[in-house]
């Protein structure tokens, strides 16, 4: 016989170690291939094709089989029989590991996890992987994420016979992102294939975004679990997920054991949930504290339930999934563990005031996972290596730890000497666990000041170079890939799940596939589009990317350079002529050109939805002014609304006025809870003054949007004050030399506080003012109390075109320091519903006459967009009614 042999890779599993574990994560890939032309399979010939056989029609290996029936007829035509016993000298294709696999010698047993066998020979092709028992896929294809976690190998196995033997691609669901080809018959060799993934760690997030047709709910599920199961996700969660905040430490401990909590830079333990924010913080150096978490990790780890421990989780005594799974228990500090939330106690101190927050935290790690070892409690120890506990530390790390780092990822590889000194952080990382493997947690995500809606974020040949590259040191990662459009990352994901089953894929080879196989001769064009985009997300918007305790963070250029410099008209314009010309080339193809025209609606409509937008929000946000006069009667009144929320739980009023040398600003902040205020005495300057209930005044008299004066006073009269420099990359320089001499006063009641605020103009360079001169402003208040439901604390603004928090300063209003004009121009009266006429209805708005519908119609002083009301109206009579309306006695025709 003749065979032709390709052996890419096999590596075993290490053996075992001394010690409760074995080593974690070693390289077990296999990708053993043997093909023998002398044998001819003819699974589908002359319209008959060969039977498929499971032993039962439940669980993965029916579903397999469901899958290799439905491709094979959209393939050829011919639908193959599902039979449950094989048919005597019949050609027969055996799914699963049951007892006619066995019988062709086939044994999964030794296989890794996710593995699976493809053996063809004497009319018989075998198919089997281990599987879970009793699972049921379509079910689970219609869950969330815990339904995902099961073993599957023989259907892993039938995906990789469709894309091997029938050139099939899974790019994404649906008859536009998956490849058929037509095939009149299929007669194959023999075979002898054996295969295993080389990263045991393949995952990513997949449930964000509009998806096409946008689908809800449970179908939106199976969209997304549909894609990820046929790129062969990982089929087993390991936890790294923040666990030290999700056993419920500050319900428990809060007034019994304050010591375990941060000591905060205004003297009090962190131990308060209801402020904003990520609280509940923790000491380090408490040994209590250790020896709770301790015996947690230990009645997890033996099988005790959470409630033996008084763990609770949202309520409820659980151990929270995402932090602890058997075997593995998660230690971890949670989001949020910076300079604002460190330990002041005087051991604490010792680390974080020298830079060493990473020996701090891994040796509360370490001393744990030691104790549990001595005792012989099985199982690992996961922590994560992130914000201030990345680096590598001195402190030795005992066996059962395991550890994930988290770094940016694919997205850093447009700045290359960052990318080059993280890589050797992942060798450091690897080689201190030795003989575990480390892995890593990526963002290649729209998140925080790169969540910029309707930008695509295609960015395959980073995922590709930035993978193979550290393969070496890792056995896979999470990428996570929060997005607005499902559709931004599909290519993403298609490259990072074919290098973590095969980290030697050629990715170039891959995506000319992808190209051609989609787009036909159109795909030049389409490559060129998707490489521009790669470009310019990675070099313009992602490649400013610095560490924060919530993660890498990417300092993003200002709206304007966004949208008029890097997506500009004639960039957008380009990108658009690319997508013509690939529709012009592949005109004779009408399966290209149908993908052509879906990857346009997908990829560039956004962008070009989303650049029409920023034109007409900018025209909105030049016409956002106040007239602040130069008497308090003449003063600009102003009301803050909610910074990412629909309704105000308080209301807060402000007043600015002005002399020739002083701004006058006045809040007026509601607050029934006066009992529940949280602000403490502050130094000058005191960085953290925001964790107070506060208010913010920011100040640009040049108009250029980059130099700015901010002012936080809390309510107990305190203020810190700086000066932002933002250059064209929104990089900010703060510099807390500045001093406003502002003149605070608080008055408390008891409804509320006020703040009086006196600023003198020539603090902010102002030396003489002129009637009409011109200030960029914001004024915000954050609401902080104590001991209250969380959705109390809110943060408030003027503008309301923030996305990016306080310092939005593209999205701020404009400021005119003069008289406000008699009209404002607008022949509609009373457009902001502020004046009240009578039955408590809007002046010069008239309302239906019938009493029911008119019942329905009311001023709105908690949901509103500006000046500190709207018109609410409901009804339940049906469209249309319900109206209100008012006679525009002025309104001309044919005019603007």
């Amino acid at each position: 016989m003749k065979f032709k042999t390709v052996v890419l890779c096999l590596l075993t599993g290490v053996s075992g170690m001394a010690g409760t574990v074995k080593p974690f994560g070693v390289p077990t890939g296999i990708h053993k291939e043997n093909i023998n032309d002398a044998v001819r399979l003819p699974l589908v010939e002359q319209g008959r094709a060969a039977e498929i056989v499971v032993s039962e029609r439940a669980g993965v290996p029916g579903f397999a089989a469901e899958e290799l029936q439905y491709f094979i007829e959209k393939s050829t035509g011919v639908k193959p029989e599902i039979v449950t016993s094989r048919t005597p000298g019949k050609i027969a294709i055996i799914i699963g590991d049951g007892a006619v696999a066995r019988e062709a010698g086939i044994d999964v047993s030794a296989l890794p996890r996710d593995g699976f066998i493809i053996r063809g020979k004497d009319n018989t092709l075998v198919i089997a992987g281990r599987d879970a028992e009793n699972a049921d896929v379509k079910k689970n294809l219609r869950r969330g994420i815990w339904a995902q976690f099961y073993e599957r190998g023989t259907l892993f196995g039938v995906y990789h016979f469709l894309e091997r033997f029938m050139g099939v691609r899974f790019y994404f669901p649906g008859e536009y992102g998956t490849i058929v080809p037509k095939h009149d018959s299929l007669v194959l060799p023999g075979m002898d294939i054996v295969e295993a993934p080389d990263f045991s760690r393949r995952r990513a997030s997949t449930y964000s975004g509009v998806v096409p047709g946008e689908l809800k709910g449970a179908a939106k599920m199976e969209f997304c679990n549909t894609n990820m199961m046929r790129l062969r996700s990982e089929t087993q969660y390991i936890p790294n997920m923040h666990s030290l905040s999700r056993i419920g430490l500050a319900e428990r401990f809060a007034e019994s054991n304050p010591e375990f909590f941060a000591l905060l830079g205004n003297g009090k333990r962190d131990n308060d949930l209801s402020l904003p924010g990520h609280r509940g913080h923790l000491c380090y150096a408490s040994e209590g504290l250790k020896n709770v978490v301790y015996e947690d990790a230990k009645a997890f780890l033996t099988g005790q339930s959470a409630k033996s421990r008084g763990v609770i989780r949202n309520g409820r005594n659980v151990w929270d999934p995402s932090a602890f799974q058997p075997g593995f228990f998660n230690i971890m500090p949670q989001d949020g563990h910076a300079e604002s939330s460190y330990c002041r106690c005087p051991e604490c101190s010792k680390y974080y005031s020298n830079g060493k927050a990473s020996e701090l935290v891994w040796r509360f790690v370490a001393d744990i996972a030691e104790k549990l070892q001595k005792e012989g409690t099985p199982g690992y120890v996961t922590a994560m290596a992130y914000g201030p506990a990345k680096e590598v530390p001195k402190v030795k790390l005992p066996d059962n730890v395991i550890v994930m780092l988290a770094l940016t990822g694919p997205w850093r590889e447009g700045n290359p000497e960052d990318q080059a000194q993280l890589d050797g952080l992942i060798t450091a990382w690897d080689k201190k666990i030795s003989p575990h493997r480390v892995w890593l947690w990526n963002y290649a995500d729209k998140h925080a000041s790169r969540n910029i809606p309707g930008i695509p974020t295609v960015t395959p040949r980073c995922v590709g170079t930035y993978y193979q590259r550290n393969a070496k040191d890792i056995c896979g990662a999470f990428l996570q890939t929060d997005t607005d459009r499902y559709m931004f990352n599909y290519l993403n994901w298609y490259v990072f799940f074919k290098l973590g089953w095969n980290n030697n894929t050629d990715v170039d080879a891959m995506l000319d596939e992808h190209y051609r196989l989609m787009f036909g001769k159109g795909a030049p064009e389409i490559a060129a589009a998707f490489d521009t985009l790669e470009k310019l997300w990675v070099e313009r918007i992602v490649g400013n990317t610095v560490d924060s305790p919530l993660g890498p963070r990417s300092i993003v250029p200002s709206e304007a350079v966004v949208w008029e410099e890097i997506y500009s008209s004639t960039q957008i314009k380009k990108l658009q002529e690319h997508f013509d010309k690939a529709a012009k080339l592949a005109s004779g193809d009408a399966d290209s050109l149908k993908r052509i025209t879906f990857i346009r609606e997908q990829i560039l409509a956004p962008l070009e939805h989303q650049h029409a937008n920023y034109l007409e929000r900018k025209s909105e946000i030049s016409d956002l002014q106040i007239y602040a006069g130069k008497s308090v009667d003449k003063a600009a009144q102003i009301v803050l609304v909610p910074l990412n929320a629909d309704e105000a739980k308080v209301r807060t009023d402000v007043r600015i006025y002005h002399d020739d040398r002083f701004l006058y600003v006045q809040f007026d902040c509601e607050e029934p809870k006066m009992k529940n205020l949280s602000s403490s005495k502050r130094e000058k300057d005191d960085r953290f003054i925001w964790q107070d209930s506060s208010v913010e005044i920011f100040l640009n008299p040049s108009c250029d949007r980059k130099d700015v004066y901010q002012i936080v006073v809390n309510a107990s009269g305190n203020i810190s004050d700086q000066r932002m420099l933002i250059d064209d990359e929104a990089g900010k320089k703060m510099d807390w030399d500045w001093d406003s001499a502002a003149d605070v006063k608080i008055t408390r009641n008891k409804s509320g506080w006020i703040a009086d605020i006196k600023i003198p103009l020539d603090k902010l360079g102002i030396k003489s003012l002129a009637t009409g001169s011109r200030i960029v402003a914001n004024f915000c208040r954050s609401r902080n109390l104590k001991n209250v439901d969380k959705e109390e604390n809110q943060f408030y603004t003027w503008s309301p075109y923030l996305q990016l928090g306080f310092h939005d300063v593209t999205r701020f209003g404009t400021m005119v320091l003069g008289d406000a004009p008699l009209s404002d121009g607008s022949i509609v009266r009373n457009g902001d519903f502020t004046e009240e006429g009578r039955n408590d209805l809007p002046k010069y708005w008239n309302a239906p006459r019938n009493q029911e519908l008119c019942a329905g119609v009311s001023i709105d002083k908690r949901v509103f967009r500006t000046g500190g009301a709207a018109l609410r109206l409901e009804t339940d009579k049906g469209s249309g009614a319900l109206h209100v309306m008012q006679n525009l006695k002025a309104l001309k025709p044919d005019t603007k």
